[in-house]
């Protein structure tokens, strides 16, 4: 290829312990927030984030195949995203754009359910994919 070539192909990945640091520290960065300012944005900004960032933070590993066990429970996985895209739609349009809490959740909840639908139907189809090309 070109002169370039070997930075085309490359992945670039932070070392892990820099990865499971910063996985400690915005949780509980969020959390510090959330005690002193007592908003109901920064509550809900630290819930999520430390749903998700955390348990990566404390066992990587366990934390994906976690991730695989809830991959098959498509009711149970799509309640959690549909929380965790609701609370943080509401978060980012409630503390970011500034927009107020009804507002907010008035836009949250139907994106939250749009997206969770839409999800939940390719996970269908990703199941009934895998299920169709194994060999019985």
């Amino acid at each position: 290829m070109g002169q370039f070539a070997k930075y085309i192909g490359r992945r670039l990945e932070p070392p892990a312990g820099l990865r499971r640091a910063v996985n400690f520290a915005l949780p509980a960065l969020l959390i510090f927030q959330a005690v002193a300012s007592r908003r109901l944005e920064d509550i809900l900004a630290a819930v999520v984030f430390t749903a998700l960032l955390l348990p990566a933070g404390i066992a990587p590993q366990a934390y994906r195949a976690r991730l695989t066990d809830l991959d098959r429970h498509v009711l149970l996985s799509t309640i959690l995203s549909f929380v965790l895209m609701a609370t943080s739609l509401f978060v980012l349009l409630a503390k970011y754009a500034s927009l107020s809490r009804p507002t907010s959740m008035c836009i949250a909840v139907p994106s939250a359910i749009a997206v969770t639908v839409v999800g939940a139907f390719r996970q269908h189809d990703r199941t009934k994919a895998r299920t169709t090309a194994e060999p019985s």
